[in-house]
């Protein structure tokens, strides 16, 4: 591309180019997530959708396209989501220490021979 071909380019060309894009996993329900929030994709027109482009602009605007096509979508509230069960729950149960049962080999007394002498540890 040469200097010339720069100077013609036209805004929405220069737009397109300038802008930093993100790979982003599609949820089953539709729901990407990006800069912390969530995103309802609408309109998509296949379920083997699996990823999609996420551009952000210059401008500050967002864009999601998959192989050339934008589509619409709405920022989801983070109320509106739900949680897993098991992320609702909180586990403040300290971990507990191993004591071995009294007959355990750990726990017996054990000698060692020292020259020919027993002596206890």
């Amino acid at each position: 591309m040469s200097r010339k071909d720069i100077i013609m380019m036209t805004v929405e060309e220069l737009r397109k180019i300038f802008r930093i894009e993100t790979k982003r996993y599609l949820g089953n329900d539709g729901v990407i997530r990006h800069n912390n929030r969530f995103y309802q994709i609408e309109n998509i027109p296949s379920r083997r959708i699996k990823t999609v482009m996420v551009e952000d602009r210059l401008d500050g605007s967002m864009h999601v396209r998959n192989n050339g096509t934008y589509f619409n979508y709405l920022e989801i509230e983070p109320k509106l989501i739900r949680r897993s069960e098991t992320a609702k729950k909180v586990r403040n149960r300290a971990s507990k220490v191993y004591i071995p049962p009294k007959d355990h080999p750990w726990r017996r007394q054990r000698t060692i021979k020292y020259s020919g002498v027993m002596k206890r540890e």
